[in-house]
């Protein structure tokens, strides 16, 4: 391989990611085996700017298109050659796993598409400006190419300027400024993908959602797995070769969504569905029995459950029916705490009842439609959850006009604030400290917890919601990132290395009609499931790839940072 080849493809490594290439471990091995080969070819040839800082330079022109005419024509062209080699190079791959489907997600996007067209103006005059650099690039390597010693791996010039406006954007300018979701910097140039990162955040965020590692003969946890974040996360491990136990109250519902994925028949024997309410602090003993017996040891574990928003019996009511029709349909996947139904009814006082018909069924679901407080027993609600009308994840239609993400703390019962602590505190804590010991056994020498956190339980936030609302969330992540700066020394000793992860903003808790009407204006979250998983597993992908192992950290957009002031 030339040199010339091999400064192509180190461009397009950082031009694929063009993030702080110091600090991204996966491409500063590569950037280092390359530049090996380098001086391996042809040492007396090296310049004296490193190619490292070379790539620099380039590639942050790049990021500078919005800056002056003047910028842009006392560019030095030779930098700047490399990359747009790299652009049409081999080696140069822009394809990475879809975006998780959302019904309405292209309408959305055509709809907040317009919205930006209709200030064509600013637009307009940017577009011309990148033409115009366009030109400029062209000419430039056009005089390269017309040097007769130019090499065989030189670009194809018809393609050079359709490849530069194209494949990085420069023609998707937005009509005003944003501030990037991650690093909070403006920009105005949009991603292909996402529309609220800028370039180098989103190159980045991108990238980390093909990462995988081989995780064959590892057996792994995820607690609500059925579902979202939970749902692409244990997806994610099956796919890295793992053995997968999802917890979950609805393992059937959990099973159907399994089988819909297209490989699901290569990971189907590696995946296990165990029903469990964590509200339930003796079905957490019982699980954790089931895997001593079952495996002897746990590699990683996934505290992902959590209770954000509190439903009534009556929104389970489809889910455990279906749990109950497909009662022991799935006896090599599901994994159930069986209990004779033949004496168990559940009557709750709004007159609706659960019978099992004889069969055996799981307390998991069973418990979700035993009324706690009065207003689970209000007739009214029924109008709320109306009958074969589902959300955005096929679960029944929650269609109230409030709930307690917005309302004041007034209005709070005392056993949402209970529930709330049991799942998203109590339990995880309940499976460390019993699990660990199953850890301690494994054959692998590094082993991984991690806790799933959010925004509001960092002391270090000046996160809105910290101005009365949803209390008791706040409390209750702010206590799962404790848990996690207590025990990262002690477990680090026995090669367990706990890490707590904000997976960032990918739903909306609001009422459902305050979401449809966001999503009319053409609003989505900024990331999605996928890229959620990818932040909670990249402390493990670090670990298990790189042999980077993180004791304890509270991470966000796959940063450490301190959760506390």
């Amino acid at each position: 391989m030339s040199e010339n080849s091999l400064r192509i493809k180190i461009s397009a490594l950082q031009a694929s990611l063009r993030f702080e290439v110091e600090k991204n471990a996966t491409l500063e091995k590569e950037l280092h085996n390359a530049l090996e080969e380098t001086k391996g070819i042809k040492p007396q040839t090296v310049p004296e700017k490193s190619l490292h800082q070379e790539i620099i330079d380039c590639t942050d022109f790049l990021s500078r298109l919005k800056n002056s005419q003047t910028d842009w024509n006392s560019y030095e062209y030779h930098g700047l050659i490399q990359v747009m080699k790299a652009i049409i190079s081999d080696s140069f791959d822009f394809k990475a796993c879809g975006r998780l489907s959302i019904a309405r997600h292209e309408e959305n996007k055509a709809r907040h598409q317009k919205s930006l067209d209709r200030n064509s103006g600013i637009k307009k005059e940017r577009s011309q400006s990148i033409r115009r650099l366009g030109s400029i690039i062209l000419d430039a390597i056009q005089d390269e190419s017309d040097d007769e010693s130019a090499s065989d791996d030189d670009i194809n010039l018809n393609t050079a300027y359709q490849q530069i406006t194209s494949s990085h954007n420069l023609d998707s300018v937005l009509p005003v400024t944003r501030d990037c979701y991650v690093c909070k910097m403006e920009y105005d140039q949009k991603h292909d993908f996402y529309d609220r990162l800028c370039p180098p955040c989103a190159a980045l965020n991108f990238s980390k959602r093909t990462v995988t590692a081989d995780l064959s003969g590892r057996v792994s946890i995820v607690t609500g797995g059925r579902i979202r974040i939970g749902y692409q996360t244990a997806l994610r491990l099956l796919r890295c070769n793992s053995t997968v136990i999802v917890t979950t109250r609805f393992p059937h519902n959990a099973v159907k969504r399994f089988k819909m994925e297209p490989d699901y028949e290569s990971f189907s024997d590696r995946l296990v569905l165990y029903g469990l309410d964590l509200r339930d602090l003796q079905s957490i003993d019982d699980f954790v029995e089931f895997v001593r017996q079952k495996y002897t040891t746990v590699d990683i574990l996934i505290n992902n459950a959590a209770q954000t928003i509190r439903k009534p019996p009556i929104f389970y009511e489809p889910l455990v029916k279906f749990e109950l029709s497909n009662a022991g349909t799935n006896p090599a996947l599901v994994y159930e705490k069986k209990y004779d139904t033949h004496t168990m009814s559940i009557q709750d006082r709004s007159g609706v009842q659960v019978i099992a018909n004889g069969l055996e069924v799981v307390p998991a679901c069973m418990l979700s439609v035993i009324p706690r407080i009065d207003s689970d027993t209000d007739p009214s609600l029924r109008e709320y959850f109306p009958p074969n009308k589902v959300d955005d994840v096929g679960d029944p239609l929650d269609d109230r006009s409030s709930n307690t993400w917005g309302q004041p703390m007034s209005q709070l019962t005392s056993v949402e604030m209970a529930e709330v602590s049991i799942i998203n505190t109590v339990a995880p804590s309940v499976l460390i400290t019993k699990l660990v010991p199953l850890m301690e056994r494994s054959e692998f020498k590094d082993k991984y917890i991690i806790n799933v956190s959010s925004n509001e339980g960092s002391f270090a936030s000046n996160y809105k919601s910290l101005r009365g609302k949803h209390h008791h969330t706040n409390m209750a992540k702010s206590a799962l990132n404790m848990l996690g700066e207590t025990l990262k020394h002690v477990l680090a000793e026995s090669n367990i290395f706990i890490s707590t992860v904000d997976p960032g903003w990918v739903s909306l808790q609001c009422t459902y009609q305050s979401i449809s009407a966001v999503r009319e204006r053409g609003f989505e979250p900024p990331l999605d499931e996928v890229d959620a998983a990818s932040r909670i597993l990249d402390p493990v992908f670090d670990g298990v790839n790189l042999g980077k192992y993180s004791k304890g950290g509270y991470f966000k957009d796959y940063q450490n940072i301190k959760w506390y002031k």
